[in-house]
């Protein structure tokens, strides 16, 4: 009687330890702002580094005035579909210059509007 006991209970704890897998985290290991003529251009690249995959997710860029003030907000698509665990993407963004603006953030989410972690979120300077 024990023995089962002791069995059920330790299944318990391996299904639950198996549902926690680590979520997906989006780090952004590179990111290079920069402004040519009306235009500011990003280019960077992320990776899923966390144990599950991430849906459809969508890339969140704030652009920030001096204080760190947001001044506007553009979305853009990075992965339809799975961004699988331990796979990369590589973004390129161009948008109007506005005046102000001298850095960016960024944020990630899917389409529902779940929002994942990210790491190295910025505020990085546009050149």
């Amino acid at each position: 009687m024990r023995l089962a006991l002791a069995c059920a209970l330790a299944a318990g704890w391996a299904a639950e330890a198996q549902e926690r897998r680590k979520p997906a985290e989006i780090p952004v290991p590179e990111l290079r702002a920069r402004r040519e003529a009306d235009l500011v251009l990003l280019d960077g690249r992320v990776t899923n580094t966390g144990e599950r995959h991430a849906d459809h997710v969508v890339l969140v860029i704030q652009f920030l005035a001096p204080g760190r003030q947001i001044v506007s907000v553009r979305e853009m698509p990075l992965v339809e579909g799975r961004f699988e665990a331990g796979e990369e993407a590589d973004f390129s963004l161009e948008t109007a210059s506005q005046p102000r603006v001298v850095e960016v953030r960024v944020e990630a989410k899917d389409r529902g509007g779940r929002e994942y972690k990210v790491i190295r979120p910025g505020p990085y300077r546009i050149e």
